[in-house]
């Protein structure tokens, strides 16, 4: 698959990146009393292990699963979305030349939804300075781009 291809498809998978990032940013965090007494850390954790936080991010997998496999982690307070997407034809690196001029774009429309998660941790958890990361992978692996959004 040429460039003018991958570059032609591109603002589908921009959209369905920003859609499934919403869809699974949306989410309420968990108030459960189970969590007052817990250190920030197994706070978070049990927010992202959570039946609604795992059903939504089921969801959303299944329903982009022809563009993007989508998963959520963290490393102490900082919460990591991993987004991979699928090639469909091209090479890691021709996806990668198509989406870097993008990338600036990308990260300002996640930017509220990230503000959101962030605040949400903050609000109904009681987690403060919590960091929310997007990692964008090309399918076999190479890294297109990382964004750490805070307060």
């Amino acid at each position: 698959m040429g460039t003018t291809k991958v570059r032609a498809a591109l603002p589908k998978a921009v959209i369905a990146l920003v859609m499934a990032f919403a869809s699974v940013a949306g989410l309420s965090a968990c108030t459960s009393p189970s969590l007052w007494f817990k250190s920030d850390d197994q706070k978070i954790e049990t927010i992202l292990n959570s039946k609604s936080f795992k059903d939504k991010l089921a969801s959303a997998n299944k329903r982009y699963q022809n563009r993007i496999t989508m998963s959520l982690s963290h490393e102490g307070k900082t919460i990591i979305y991993t987004l991979k997407l699928k090639n469909q034809g091209a090479t890691d690196e021709q996806i990668k030349e198509a989406l870097e001029p993008q990338l600036s774009t990308l990260w300002d429309s996640m930017q509220s939804s990230a503000t959101e998660v962030i605040d949400e941790c903050r609000k109904t958890a009681g987690v403060n300075g919590v960091k929310f990361r997007v990692d964008l992978f090309a399918e076999h692996g190479l890294k297109i781009g990382s964004k750490t959004y805070d307060r």
